[in-house]
């Protein structure tokens, strides 16, 4: 089976070392304007390049997998992350 996941949201802020949050907007009709925060895993080398070159709010493509633990909890892995566009001016 394919376990694959490709998103499109805002960068919204690093978690810790190796996790970001990313703003998605909810594809259902009836949640028209809702969106979810997702914590995504990312390598390092992905990581320095986010620290440089991602603001708040820059959209991002993210290609990932879904991946859980001994405990069940699921952890989405960032396979690649494509830097689609800067912050915008608020």
């Amino acid at each position: 089976m394919l376990n694959q996941i490709v998103m499109v949201g805002r960068f919204t802020k690093i978690v810790n070392e190796n996790t970001i949050e990313v703003k998605i907007n909810s594809n259902d009709k009836d949640l028209l304007n809702e969106y979810y925060f997702i914590n995504i895993t990312v390598a390092d080398e992905i990581m320095k390049n986010i620290k440089s070159l991602v603001k708040e709010n820059s959209v991002i493509g993210i290609k990932a997998f879904i991946k859980s633990n001994q405990n069940k909890e699921i952890e989405i892995k960032a396979e690649k992350i494509s830097f689609l566009s800067p912050s915008r001016e608020v």
